[in-house]
């Protein structure tokens, strides 16, 4: 799908969301199918990254696993 491969939540809710897929607006780190958007500012507050990346990323975080995110 247009998620890509995996799809890591996280305990943060965006600014813009308050729901979002029958949800909270959780946010979360996933891949994207579509490659030509990554580094844009086009999202709600998820992070996207290439299919490739997550991939890597996933097997690393398991639940419960503590994010920083530094802008």
């Amino acid at each position: 799908g247009s998620y890509g491969a995996w799809m890591l939540s996280i305990a943060g809710l965006s600014n813009v969301l308050s729901n979002f897929g029958g949800g909270i607006g959780q946010i979360a780190f996933h891949g994207w199918s579509d490659e030509s958007v990554i580094g844009q500012a086009v999202s709600n507050g998820c992070l996207r990254m290439q299919n490739g990346v997550i991939e890597r990323l996933a097997p690393l975080a398991p639940v419960g696993t503590p994010v920083t995110i530094r802008a």
